[in-house]
C-alpha cells in the first residue's frame, strides 16, 4: 500500500494514480504526460469540468520538471482536452 507523502493531499493521491509516471527511456517526457492526461480524458477517468492541478502539483506529482508540465498543460489547452 502506498503511505501518503507528508503535506500530499487526497486528491494528489488521485492524480498520481490517474496520470503514468513518465518514462525518460520511452522517449519526450512531455508526450507522455499529454498522453496520459489525453487517455484519462477520452475513457473519462478524468470527467468534463473537472479542474486538473496546477503545473506545480503535476510536476511534483509526476517527478518531472515544471517546465515540462507547463509544456505539457499547454499543449493539451491548445488541442482543445483543457
Amino acid at each position: 500500500m502506498k503511505t501518503r507523502a507528508r503535506g500530499q493531499s487526497d486528491a494528489n493521491m488521485v492524480w498520481e494514480h490517474l496520470l503514468a509516471r513518465p518514462d525518460p527511456a520511452r522517449g519526450a517526457i512531455a508526450m507522455q504526460v499529454i498522453e496520459s492526461f489525453v487517455d484519462a480524458i477520452v475513457s473519462r477517468q478524468i470527467p468534463a469540468g473537472v479542474r486538473v492541478p496546477s503545473t506545480r502539483v503535476t510536476a511534483a506529482t509526476l517527478g518531472i520538471g515544471r517546465n515540462t508540465a507547463i509544456a505539457a498543460i499547454t499543449s493539451l489547452i491548445e488541442q482543445g482536452y483543457l
